[in-house]
C-alpha cells in the first residue's frame, strides 16, 4: 500500500476500529502503521491516547542453550621468552 502520510492527519473512525482490533490481537506498531499508511510513532501515540494495550503481552522467548558435548579445557602456557633483537646485538 502506498504511503499517504500527512502531518497531523485526523484518524477516521474505521481506522481507529482497525487499530483497536489489531492491537488487541497483538499486532505490532510497525505492522499496523504499514497497513494504515501511517508512521509507527503515530500509531503508538494514538494507541496510548486511546488507552489501548495488547491483550497478548509481548514476552520474548530466550533462545535455548545447547549443552556442550565435552567440557572445555583451558590450557595455560608458561612464561613467554623472546629471542634477543638483532638490532641490539650489533651494537
Amino acid at each position: 500500500m502506498a504511503s499517504r502520510w500527512v502531518p497531523n492527519a485526523p484518524w477516521p473512525k474505521d481506522e481507529v476500529e482497525k487499530l483497536r482490533a489489531w492491537r488487541e490481537a497483538g499486532v505490532s506498531y510497525a505492522v499496523i502503521a504499514e497497513r494504515l499508511g501511517r508512521t509507527p510513532i503515530a500509531v503508538k501515540a494514538k494507541t496510548r491516547a486511546l488507552g489501548l494495550q495488547r491483550s497478548v503481552p509481548y514476552k520474548p522467548v530466550p533462545p535455548q542453550r545447547q549443552p556442550r558435548a565435552e567440557p572445555v579445557q583451558i590450557h595455560r602456557a608458561g612464561p613467554v621468552t623472546l629471542p634477543p633483537l638483532a638490532s641490539l646485538q650489533d651494537e
